[in-house]
């Protein structure tokens, strides 16, 4: 009975460790999107800037 019983406990612990790494994964995952995201507007934002202060150099 007790031999059922710890076999029953270590299942159940593998399957929180296996839940607990698909939800860091999938935020890790998700930060990662949220993150390239950013950059690619920044590098937009400044290639905006960039081409507005070149393009007005000759005026006054």
């Amino acid at each position: 009975m007790l031999n059922i019983l710890r076999k029953r406990i270590n299942g159940q612990s593998i399957i929180e460790y296996v839940a607990l790494i698909l939800i860091v994964s999938a935020a890790v995952s998700g930060m990662s999107i949220y993150v390239s995201r950013i950059l690619e507007i920044r590098q937009r934002h400044l290639n905006q800037e960039l081409n507005e202060s070149t393009r007005g150099a000759g005026q006054i």
